[in-house]
């Protein structure tokens, strides 16, 4: 698992300089894939070039702001209630 999460590091880092690359997006994607079904999540609707992206920290949500590129921002705040 700890190897699709470096990958997923690397290609990320490699999309933000040449963020116009599918074959670099493809295999972000396909990385990104791999570690989901390997933490046993469901990727069945997952799709290349859907784009969407959950952002969970500060960090990440910094990242993709300054970023390269157009992007659309859609801000949701959810609770969990596991009564």
């Amino acid at each position: 698992m700890e190897r699709w999460e470096v990958a997923i590091q690397d290609y990320e880092m490699l999309i933000r300089e040449k963020p116009g690359d599918e074959e670099v997006a493809r295999a972000l994607f396909e990385a990104q894939l791999q570690l989901k079904m390997l933490r046993g999540e469901d990727i069945k609707d997952l799709k290349f070039g859907s784009n969407l992206v959950c952002i969970s920290s500060n960090d990440r949500f910094r990242h993709y702001v300054t970023s390269p590129g157009k992007a659309q921002y859609s801000f949701f705040s959810y609770t969990i209630d596991y009564t």
